[in-house]
């Protein structure tokens, strides 16, 4: 693929990107993030979701240790951080190396189990957003 066809590609997803989450702290999120990362090669996932009322907070709890925990010992895991908004959204944002990584934890079944199991029993709703060459900017005092 030339690099026109894919800077065009990328530019439109970042747009997507930007203009769907217009949330400051997912900004600030992927700043953290990215503060010790000395490059930009990398996958990365948001899931932004809205909890069901009802849900079993405790179930919940476990399952969410559970898939973090699987997730990082999957090859090509790079981080893996969660944010939850004044109004009770929850923003988690997972950095791979590769899509194909992504895509490995995507199809793991322990998580294909409990992908299901939250969408019958914890979320209200969830979105999810991928980038596989996110536009990274940084700040860091001292380093001006």
């Amino acid at each position: 693929m030339s690099s026109v066809v894919r800077a065009m590609r990328y530019n439109e997803r970042a747009r997507r990107f930007r203009s769907a989450t217009k949330a400051m702290p997912v900004v600030a999120a992927l700043a953290e993030l990215n503060a010790t990362r000395q490059d930009a090669a990398m996958y990365l996932t948001v899931f932004r979701n809205r909890k069901r009322a009802d849900l079993d907070g405790a179930a919940y709890e476990a399952d969410a240790v559970r898939m973090a925990d699987l997730a990082r010992k999957q090859p090509g895991f790079l981080s893996f951080k969660t944010f939850v908004a004044e109004d009770g959204e929850t923003v988690s944002i997972s950095e791979w190396d590769t899509e194909a990584s992504a895509h490995e934890w995507a199809r793991n079944f322990a998580h294909v189990t409990v992908q299901k199991r939250g969408k019958n029993e914890y979320y209200e709703s969830y979105t999810v957003y991928s980038c596989d060459e996110p536009d990274v900017r940084r700040f860091s005092r001292g380093h001006e």
